[in-house]
Order: C-alpha cells, then sequence, then structure tokens
C-alpha cells in the first residue's frame, strides 16, 4: 500500500466513520488506573508502511493519535525530534 494513500485514508476515514475500531490500553502508574482510547481505524497499514512514510506523514499518522490521546502519553512532535524516533512512538503504542 502506497503510504501516501494510507495518511490520506486516516483522514478520510476520520472523518466519514467514527466508530471505534481499535482500542489502546494503557495503564497511568500515577493515578494506578486504565487508559482506554479508541480509534476509528488503524492509522497506517504495517510496519512496512512506516518506514515508507515521510515525515509529514509520520506527524499525520502522530498528530491522529494524539488528538485521540490523554495528554501525558501523546507522541511528541517538535522540530527536534527526528522521524525515526517518531516512527519508534507510533509503533511503541500501537
Amino acid at each position: 500500500m502506497d503510504s501516501a494513500i494510507s495518511a490520506a485514508n486516516v483522514i478520510a476515514d476520520q472523518q466519514t466513520n467514527q466508530r471505534a475500531r481499535l482500542a489502546i490500553q494503557q495503564h497511568d502508574e500515577p493515578l494506578d488506573a486504565v487508559v482506554i482510547t479508541t480509534l476509528p481505524s488503524y492509522p497506517f497499514c504495517c510496519h512496512e508502511d512506516l518506514i515508507m512514510m515521510s515525515r509529514q506523514q509520520l506527524v499525520e499518522v502522530a498528530s491522529f493519535l494524539n488528538s485521540r490521546l490523554p495528554r501525558q502519553s501523546q507522541i511528541e512532535l517538535g522540530d527536534a525530534v527526528t522521524d525515526a524516533n517518531i516512527r519508534h512512538s507510533i509503533e511503541t503504542l500501537v
């Protein structure tokens, strides 16, 4: 799957279908609580898809995830953050 198409599909899916298809479960240690974040779809196809994405596409995927995640779980996207770090953060999360 072409990563440009995949990134575009994430945005289109987000706008047209809001039913949750994916849930991410995390443990919030300070609160000793379980946090569940739902997503309407996977924001990418597979590991190979992430590898082929440009920085802009990685930022779009991370921004999509960040829009649904609690602040303390969000992926850092500053200019100093490398593509590899963004990619790793996405892979770790999902």
